[in-house]
């Protein structure tokens, strides 16, 4: 499998375009519902795609987490080191109201996002990891 950082321009399209159908795919029918065939042709992609980018379904769906995690990360990196500098003030500033406050705008800023029309596979993704985590297998 290649690693993450030696993808060429061409591989790394392809293994996004992969990562974007899943979404896609996991989003309406579940990790267990999903079928590689039907990942592969949204993504326009050849099925063996999958395993040589991801080893397996599995990978793939780990690689979606992973992208989902990120597409979060970045999103909320803005509000994360607002109130990063909210604690580099002097005690005497740091007041109660000013952190509702980012928590306040966090929760709606979150609310709004996962009930957009692009992201709402993003949240059924979300929602059935939360309601029934896979069992680790070994």
């Amino acid at each position: 499998m290649p690693s993450a950082g030696n993808h060429h321009p061409r591989g790394e399209q392809a293994r996004q375009q992969l990562i974007a159908a899943a979404v896609e795919v996991f989003g309406e029918y579940g990790l267990e519902g999903a079928t590689t065939r039907v990942i592969a042709q949204r993504a326009g992609q050849n099925i063996a795609a999958i395993t040589y980018y991801f080893n397996s379904k599995e990978g793939l769906y780990l690689a979606v987490a992973q992208w989902i995690a990120d597409f979060i990360q970045q999103t909320f990196q803005p509000l994360a080191d607002e109130i990063d500098r909210l604690w580099l003030l002097p005690a005497e500033q740091r007041r109660p109201e000013l952190y509702l406050q980012h928590l306040k705008r966090g929760l709606l800023a979150f609310s709004e996002l996962m009930t957009q029309t692009h992201t709402l596979n993003l949240s059924k993704i979300m929602s059935r990891e939360q309601l029934s985590p896979p069992t680790p297998t070994r």
